[in-house]
């Protein structure tokens, strides 16, 4: 049985190149609405969206990627947080592997170029 790339099945399942957001809807992921916390037990969000995918531009597969709306009040937008950062998931939520502190000096508040904007 020959192998197949992240981009290539993606490719396979939704019929063109590029990322696909999951929704609650039809199934969808069951992070969807979880908290996020970090592991420094600060909450630092919900989870309202989650991407994988291929670059569009060049097939190169993505690891998938967590969209959560940030907690704080004064604070807009969401963070676009790797899935490699989650240490644990539970009915109380998700846990990262890194504290607060590392997750704003990460950069996960920049869009990775990879997820559309709409």
């Amino acid at each position: 049985m020959a192998r197949m790339t992240l981009g290539a099945r993606i490719r396979q399942a939704f019929g063109r190149q590029g990322t696909a957001p999951r929704s609650g809807k039809g199934g969808g992921d069951a992070r969807l609405g979880k908290q996020v916390l970090a592991n420094d037990g600060a909450v630092l969000g919900t989870i309202t969206a989650v991407w994988q995918g291929a670059d569009a531009t060049d097939g190169a597969p993505h690891e998938e990627t967590l969209g959560v709306q940030q907690a704080e009040q004064d604070v807009n937008g969401l963070l676009y947080i790797p899935a490699t950062a989650i240490a644990r998931t539970s009915d109380q939520g998700v846990f990262l592997t890194v504290d607060r502190t590392q997750v704003t000096a990460r950069g996960w508040r920049y869009r990775p170029e990879w997820i559309p904007t709409a």
